[in-house]
């Protein structure tokens, strides 16, 4: 009798490890900066009308939006980190079970199942979908022109052009975002802390570890203190100090490697530096002062030059980027370009 007592016992337990947190205690984690995967199984439409956001004060946080009911969570699972706790939330907590119970059976270790839903959730909330802060969405094929996405306080912006996505995706959605905190981040200095969010389609963070590496360079630019230096975060090695130029007071660095976190701090200007703004809008100048590359976008066929401080050409470009080798001294020099019978010039800068 005691046997048999015992099996009933044991067949009674629950058969899946995930573990179940009321809204008060997710709620708990998010006002104490915990790194966390918030994970919407309810379809699109319903997640469009109202989701999490995160608590007052802090930076934003979006749900990524992988729908139960019409099989994208069994689809995409695989796209799901496995090194970071994911909290699954639905309306009222049925779909976010099953969804628990689907990613426990998938090798996931860190699942908790919030009870109740959003239907429960008393705490902050935002409808729309993941573009709703103040960041762009960037689509390979439609957004021709670079796009800017400024921070809301003004305080800094990136500019992106959509050659720059990664193979694998097809848009992505970037914002910007200065605080005061630095997250769980090693402390470096007080203030100036900014933070570069990018999401795919689904919602789901693109850095890996940090970093998001680009098919082709994007420019950042933060505003801050000319007498402090620019460093990124990057996992292992902590704050390093990045190369950067100043033009009217603003921090520019261009790259191929974007990273999640950086921070204001000395500097010392170098490479290339705009002087004036090409009056055109079919014509944009963007340096890059880690290896000297200008891009210039302009219509196709146009003709690019670059001229010396005296007007000798110095050389006619078979592509939109010129890079100085080391001929090439400090000095001023103008970027030509015609194109329809017209002609735009641009005087930079150029320091070794």
């Amino acid at each position: 009798m005691k046997r048999i007592l015992l099996l009933l016992i044991f067949f009674a337990l629950p058969l899946f490890s995930y573990i179940n947190l009321s809204t008060a205690e997710v709620h708990d984690r998010m006002l104490a900066g915990d790194t966390l995967l918030l994970l919407d199984v309810r379809e699109v439409s319903e997640y469009e009308l109202g989701h999490i956001a995160e608590p007052d004060g802090m930076l934003p946080i979006t749900p990524a939006n992988f729908p139960i009911s019409s099989f994208v969570l069994s689809n995409e699972i695989d796209q799901l980190p496995k090194d970071i706790d994911i909290i699954v939330y639905c309306r009222s907590g049925s779909r976010s079970a099953s969804a628990s119970s689907m990613l426990d059976n998938s090798g996931f270790t860190r699942v908790y199942n919030m009870l109740g839903g959003f239907s429960s959730w008393p705490y902050e909330s935002r409808v729309g979908g993941f573009g709703d802060h103040s960041g762009k969405w960037i689509d390979r094929y439609i957004d021709y022109d670079p796009a800017l996405i400024s921070s809301p306080d003004g305080s800094g912006s990136i500019t992106i052009v959509n050659t720059a996505i990664p193979e694998s995706e097809i848009k992505f959605y970037l914002e910007l975002h200065k605080t005061a905190n630095q997250n769980g981040l090693p402390n470096i200095g007080s203030g100036n802390y900014f933070r570069v969010t990018a999401l795919n389609e689904l919602g789901l963070p693109m850095f890996e570890g940090d970093s998001l590496i680009l098919a082709d360079s994007i420019g950042l630019s933060l505003s801050g203190d000319i007498t402090q230096s620019m460093y990124a975060f990057i996992p292992g090695k902590g704050w390093q100090a990045l190369d950067f130029q100043i033009v009217e007071d603003k921090f520019y660095r261009n790259e191929t490697i974007l990273r999640k976190w950086y921070y204001v701090g000395n500097y010392t200007p170098t490479s290339i530096v705009n002087e004036f703004q090409i009056e055109d809008e079919n014509v944009e100048v963007y340096p890059n002062p880690f290896n000297n590359e200008l891009k210039i976008i302009t219509p196709f066929n146009a003709k690019i030059s670059v001229y010396d401080l005296r007007g000798r050409l110095v050389k006619k470009l078979d592509s939109q980027k010129w890079i100085p080798d080391q001929k090439y001294r400090s000095g001023i020099y103008y970027i030509k370009v015609e194109y329809s019978d017209r002609i735009f010039t641009r005087k930079i800068t150029y320091l070794k």
